[in-house]
């Protein structure tokens, strides 16, 4: 996967981030196309539900690939010159599995993180990783997760075996097994950084024996801000780590987005190419989240980012920032152009007549409070007005999610539209059901 035309970044990897809005098995086929338009040679693969699991049939869902399709998909890629990258969670978010294997949590009525104590979780995360890897076994990068596990120490067991020895080698002793059954094959682990911000230099040292580390960060310039600063990232090449770095193309800009805000995700991205002149990265992953986590709302579908897929990919490529709409004419190339246009229309609007919607709720609530601390403003057409509106602007959603329905036909279940929908209808429409009530009252 070595880059003969000297790219910047030798492994440029598009994320599809299957736990929330994924595609049909028509249109799984067709992305590998799409990722190489936007200069991609891999594809970081986040199965969750959508795989066909045997371990345990149960953490498949509705729509989940059969294992035929997933080897299709694989091959697909091969054609375009792009290799797959799975990722199976290791540690934390891992509500997948544990919503079935209750007696592996971390806290016991909470499904998030995994207690590496446990009997059994060891051996849950490695029958992850073989099913993955019969089906797909030419893989040269494995992606353990291990990231945002913030509840990590809180179960009894695990905070008696972190006093005894530390937090850094209890994770250290999880992932070990894990990484030499990688290993033994002749595949290297990846796993998010956020968790070895604060590891001793020790600790890194032999951690970078074992796996390389992909460094995240989504909003602004990452060398200055949150757990990315240059810093810390000069601390983990100190250590010998072999780093990756992780933008987004979407899903970084609101748990209930409808689309990606494209400013900032190509300012974040070229921030991220400015630091890759001071730290030798292996590659840039272009995350794709479309929920926040397993449990969380879905948001932005990834045909109506086409057009920003391709420019981070462009730009994890060539290191400069290509015009939007040089992008979308590249989408006219392999005839893409059409369907995305719809796709980003129509959720263009939806996000426009939500906030509208929004907007009048909030409106309603000011309104309302007002009259109550001016009782001599009462009895004004503001209040039916406002409602009036938010009843106008709750048709457009209604409008706007039909439309939806007939743009993503063919392209995402349509099980998974009802879901991104209805989450987005119901919580207006409750929130319009509450305020009449209190106009009634407020009126009597």
């Amino acid at each position: 996967m070595s880059d003969p035309n000297g790219s910047k970044l030798g492994i440029r990897a598009l994320h599809l981030d299957l736990k929330g809005l994924p595609p049909t098995a028509d249109r799984l086929m067709a992305l590998p196309r799409i990722a190489a338009l936007g200069g991609y040679n891999a594809i970081l693969v986040e199965w969750e539900d959508a795989f066909p699991w045997t371990c345990d049939s149960r953490f498949q869902s509705p729509t989940a690939y059969s294992r035929q399709t997933v080897r299709d998909f694989a091959q697909a890629a091969s054609d375009q010159g792009i290799k797959i990258i799975p990722l199976v969670q290791c540690l934390g978010h891992m509500e997948t599995p544990l919503r079935y294997h209750k007696h592996l949590r971390e806290i016991p009525d909470r499904p998030e993180v995994l207690n590496v104590t446990a009997n059994g979780a060891q051996q849950l995360v490695q029958n992850m990783m073989t099913d993955v890897l019969d089906v797909l076994p030419d893989v040269r990068y494995f992606h353990l997760g291990g990231d945002e596990a913030r509840s990590f120490g809180a179960h009894p067991d695990t905070a008696a075996a972190i006093k005894q020895s530390s937090k850094e080698q209890v994770y250290l002793q999880h992932i070990k097994p894990l990484c030499h059954t990688l290993s033994e094959r002749g595949i290297r682990p990846i796993l998010w950084h956020d968790m070895m911000c604060h590891w001793s230099d020790e600790c890194l040292k032999e951690l970078a024996s074992m796996a390389d580390l992909c460094a995240w960060h989504y909003h602004g310039d990452p060398a200055v801000a949150g757990l990315c600063t240059l810093d810390i990232l000069k601390h983990f090449d100190d250590a010998g780590i072999k780093l990756w770095l992780a933008t987004a193309y979407k899903g970084a800009d609101g748990a209930d987005a409808d689309l990606p805000n494209p400013e900032k995700r190509m300012a974040n991205t070229k921030s991220w190419m400015k630091l890759a002149q001071q730290i030798p990265f292996v590659g840039g992953m272009a995350t794709g989240w479309s929920r926040h986590a397993t449990p969380g709302m879905q948001n932005e579908p990834m045909n109506a980012a086409l057009d920003v897929m391709l420019a981070v990919g462009w730009t994890l490529r060539d290191g400069q920032v290509p015009p939007l709409s040089k992008c979308i004419e590249a989408l006219d190339t392999i005839g893409e152009r059409k369907l995305f246009t719809n796709c980003q229309q129509v959720m263009a609007k939806l996000t426009d007549s939500r906030r509208a919607a929004w907007h009048m709720v909030v409106q309603i609530h000011q309104q309302l409070v007002m009259e109550s601390v001016c009782p001599e403003k009462q009895g004004s057409r503001i209040l039916p007005t406002i409602a009036g509106y938010l009843d106008n602007y709750i048709q457009d959603v209604q409008r706007d999610g039909q439309n939806m329905h007939h743009v993503f036909d063919g392209v995402i279940e349509a099980c998974w539209i009802d879901e991104y929908l209805q989450v987005r209808m119901q919580s207006l429409e409750q929130a319009r059901k509450d305020l009449n009530e209190h106009l009634r009252k407020h009126l009597q």
